[in-house]
């Protein structure tokens, strides 16, 4: 399997999907809201339920979030997990950032449980 890296660039669709997200993330950052903006207050993530559309493949699934979620996540950062890391452990994250912190299995098709190291701040 190709590495991200040696991938050709993004089909039509996956631009404007990313353009949309864009959109959308300037929006929520243009609503003010407390001591920042809606997005500092939220989480918007954006992804695919496959990583290799071709074979469907769950490895190397690219996600991008988006808000800060009070403190929760250390923005503008790019993280890259190993190709085993279940899409289910980063949906663990995001609900532990919601402060749900009994949650640590989301789903079946991973065996394990917690969410992705790194992802949330300390």
């Amino acid at each position: 399997m190709p590495s991200a890296r040696s991938r050709p660039g993004p089909s039509p669709k996956s631009t404007r999907y990313a353009t949309q997200f864009a959109r959308l993330r300037d929006l929520l950052d243009a609503i003010p809201e407390g001591n920042g903006t809606l997005l500092d207050n939220c989480c918007v993530l954006w992804g695919s339920e496959l990583g290799t559309g071709n074979t469907h493949s769950f490895k190397s699934t690219p996600f991008v979030a988006a808000g800060g979620l009070p403190g929760a996540f250390a923005t503008g950062r790019y993280l890259e997990y190993s190709e085993n890391a279940y899409h289910n452990r980063l949906l663990i994250s995001v609900c532990q950032a919601f402060r749900m912190s009994g949650t640590t299995t989301f789903g079946n098709t991973d065996t394990g449980s917690g969410g992705l190291p790194g992802f949330l701040k300390v």
